[in-house]
């Protein structure tokens, strides 16, 4: 009866055995397949792997020759790394695996990623030829071409673009993956892509009326390009420098290198353009001219136009005033260009409007102002009669 017991339990385990057998599948690693391998064993010329086959993988002899000695000492037993099946049918027991192979598929497939998903990232510039960048990302090197370095355009001489790729080499910067075939070994990225997307976040940051400084890039006729940091440009248009009216902004002295405040009037997203004015922060003529002059103050100043009512008078850059026909001297007619003393009569601060008159003005007061014109004049004559025959000393 216990013999039948023993052979009966004997059988059902083996029922049982054979069901489980039956219920797992192996699956046996293919070549050209990535798998993640358990380090057994690391020596300096062996590496055992466990990748959850029937037996250990090893990595090809040829390779742990060109292995680095700083990464085989990151090594460690217990670790796990991604590894490239390249043989399942050698003469010994073991499989033959690549972990550099690994590594880079493991980044090409992060490189797949990061293109889907149009995802910045960061790389570094090794070196250069005719038509851009090469950059290393990882153990993968892509290319950059020169349309896609902002630094790099808008140079036309040749020196000055080889010499300025020169100094790119070793500099760390952002990119955006534009274009990727792994078959044809291609990596292609962009800076200039990278750099626009993380200004258009920078400009969103920025305000119409924000006070801001820059630095001086570019002197054109029609303004001047500031540098407001973070990759941002602005243009100050020349009617926006001053409240006087200039022809170049060199009539102010501005140079490349200068530093300018200014305030942003406003921003076009589109196209990342940042339109500034400095004269926005600088006190107006009014302001300057309340400060220095009030009611009653003797002024002179430029007949700029004449009307039926009486002259238009310039008595500061940006300041016009009226002489009106009754505050005109008897007898006296003005032209355009002359100029004339006036007294202030009165000052509208809300209208910003200044009201003048000739005939306030005292004969003392006008015979003493001709009288200074004269000696200026005298002194002009003298000094550049001075400079054309020098006297003897």
């Amino acid at each position: 009866m216990l013999a039948n017991n023993l052979r009966q339990n004997q059988s059902n385990m083996m029922e049982d055995f054979g069901q489980l057998l039956q219920s797992y599948t192996y699956t046996p690693p293919k070549v050209g397949e990535i798998v993640t391998g358990e380090i057994l064993t690391v020596r300096s010329d062996l590496i055992l792997l466990d990748i959850g086959a029937n037996r250990d993988a090893v990595v090809v002899p040829q390779e742990m020759k060109g292995l680095d000695a700083s990464f085989l000492r990151q090594l460690k037993t217990g670790d796990e790394i991604p590894v490239f099946i390249l043989n399942t049918t050698t003469e010994s027991d073991n499989l033959q695996v690549s972990i550099v192979r690994g590594l880079e598929q493991k980044e090409w497939n992060l490189v797949h990623q990061l293109f889907a998903s149009e995802e910045n990232c960061t790389a570094e510039y090794i070196g250069y030829n005719k038509g851009g960048m090469i950059v290393q990302f990882g153990r993968l090197r892509g290319f950059v071409p020169v349309s896609h370095v902002p630094s790099l355009l808008n140079i036309a001489d040749a020196r000055k673009l080889q010499a300025q790729k020169a100094k790119l080499v070793g500099m760390i910067s952002e990119f955006k993956i534009i274009e990727v075939n792994q078959d044809a070994d291609r990596l292609l990225f962009s800076e200039r892509k990278a750099q626009e997307e993380s200004n258009v976040a920078r400009l969103e940051m920025l305000s119409v009326g924000d006070v801001l400084t820059g630095v001086v890039t570019g002197v054109k006729k029609y303004g001047v390009f500031l540098d407001l940091g973070d990759g941002i440009r602005g243009l100050v248009h020349v009617s926006e420098l001053a409240w006087e009216f200039i022809d170049h902004p060199n009539d102010l002295g501005i140079q490349r290198g200068d530093e300018i405040e200014a305030r942003i009037v406003s921003i076009d997203m589109e196209k990342q353009r940042v339109s500034l004015s400095r004269k926005a922060i600088l006190p107006t003529p009014w302001q300057i001219f309340t400060e220095k002059f009030a009611e009653n103050a003797l002024t002179e100043g430029t007949v700029s136009s004449i009307a039926p009512f009486g002259l238009f008078v310039k008595v500061m850059s940006g300041v016009e005033g009226l002489v009106h026909e009754s505050e005109l001297l008897d007898g006296v007619e003005s032209a355009v260009g002359d100029t004339v003393l006036v007294r202030i009569t009165s000052l509208d601060s809300e209208q910003e409007q200044v009201g003048l008159s000739m005939k306030q003005v005292t004969a003392e007061e006008q015979v003493a102002w001709m009288q200074a014109q004269v000696d200026d004049e005298s002194l002009i004559e003298g000094d550049e009669m001075e400079a054309i025959s020098p006297s003897a000393k």
